[in-house]
């Protein structure tokens, strides 16, 4: 099933479910075994001035050295906030940040293939975990929703690395040490995979450990008749993620202490989440052997 997909490579940075209630979207994920950080509200950040204003969207994070699985839900405080039409449809993965080392000069190529992009946008959110505090900064900027109707897809700057992949959250029960795909579900999969191939190639300057990680992008047809039962739209939609697991013994003994189910293949330990709307593919990755 999945060899038959078509995958490109992709510098991921992150990917964002987005729900109502956050609160049992971090319970889920407790379930699978990870260990999300505690919510913190996302903010907009003035770089001019300084001053931080409120993006009305509450987040939590499952870290990885390579990047995280975000969980957001909106506070509904602030209108506007563009995850609120998102969840309203329905609960799954609404957000594909593809890592970026420079979103300026990153902006400035993708205008060649998308005019009238909007600017770099700040963003920031406070960092309460590991021995380091602070508020971690980022710079972002979306590709346009006309040509990607999947969700948010976007391109991320890290300016604060050392605040966000801090080694007291990168340890999970489950033994998860890293996202290493989405998958996309589309009517025509060649060509949703040619709205990415020009990100497909990552940029300098990004750390060499995104190499890993790829879009799968399948048809419709590929998961009906298949016992998922997801509630998908006829469209493109994000619907799954591929994750390494230093050992499927740990993820499959979380899962049962959990009583979560899960499907044994030769493909690794697949997870469907009905009420998220997504599947994990969970592979084993051992990290290699020290040298003597």
């Amino acid at each position: 099933m999945f060899a038959d997909w078509l995958r490109l490579p992709m510098p991921i940075d992150h990917v964002g479910y987005g729900a109502r209630d956050l609160r049992r979207v971090i319970d889920l994920f407790r379930m699978l075994g990870f260990a999300p950080t505690k919510e913190k509200e996302l903010v907009v950040w003035d770089a001019e001035t300084g001053a931080f204003h409120p993006l009305g969207q509450l987040s939590a994070h499952v870290v990885f050295a390579n990047g995280y699985i975000e969980l957001s839900a909106p506070t509904g405080q602030v209108a506007g906030n563009h995850l609120i039409p998102l969840v309203e449809r329905r609960p799954g993965i609404h957000i594909l940040a593809i890592a970026a080392a420079d979103a300026e000069r990153r902006r400035a190529s993708a205008l060649a293939l998308h005019p009238g992009l909007p600017e770099v946008s700040h963003a920031a959110r406070e960092i309460a975990y590991g021995k380091r505090r602070g508020q971690a900064r980022f710079k972002w900027f979306p590709l346009p929703k006309e040509a990607f109707p999947e969700g948010i897809v976007c391109f991320a700057e890290h300016l604060t690395r050392d605040l966000v992949f801090q080694s007291e959250v990168l340890s999970h029960p489950n033994k998860a040490s890293g996202l290493s795909g989405v998958a996309l579900v589309s009517e025509n999969p060649e060509r949703a995979a040619a709205r990415y191939r020009p990100f497909a190639q990552g940029e300098h300057g990004i750390p060499r450990v995104h190499d890993r990680c790829h879009l799968s992008v399948a048809a419709h047809a590929d998961l009906s008749g298949r016992g998922f039962g997801l509630n998908i739209p006829g469209g493109d939609a994000l619907i799954g993620l591929e994750v390494e697991t230093a050992s499927l013994t740990a993820l499959t003994n979380a899962l049962d202490r959990n009583r979560v189910g899960f499907r044994e293949g030769e493909s690794g330990i697949l997870i469907v989440l009905s009420a998220i709307n997504s599947f994990m593919l969970f592979r084993e990755r051992r990290p290699p052997p020290s040298p003597n």
